[in-house]
């Protein structure tokens, strides 16, 4: 499992990177062990499609919790994607 910041997490499968958050805690209920639960965002195919398609849901969600003119948005989504290109080039390098 890869973390990246609050609650957000990228899980490498067999198969796909799944983009997902901590959704709270869940019980085994042969073990008792009580670990975290996760909401799926979405899957994808590389580690570079999970940070991207992980860019876009960021974005929407921090647009969906304000109310700007399209300049305020603008400035939204350049936040974001400077957050991602950070993450991006510590897992690249430059």
């Amino acid at each position: 499992m890869i973390t990246l910041f609050d609650n957000w997490v990228i899980i490498p499968d067999p198969f796909c990177y799944i983009v997902a958050k901590e959704s709270g805690k869940k019980r085994n209920k042969k073990t008792g062990e009580i670990t975290p639960a996760y909401r799926n965002y979405g899957y994808y195919s590389t580690l570079g499609g999970a940070l991207k398609g992980f860019n876009q849901i960021i974005r929407t969600q921090a647009l969906s919790n304000v109310d700007v003119d399209i300049n305020g948005a603008i400035e939204i989504v350049q936040e974001c994607d400077n957050m991602i290109a950070g993450l991006i080039s510590k897992v690249v390098g430059d």
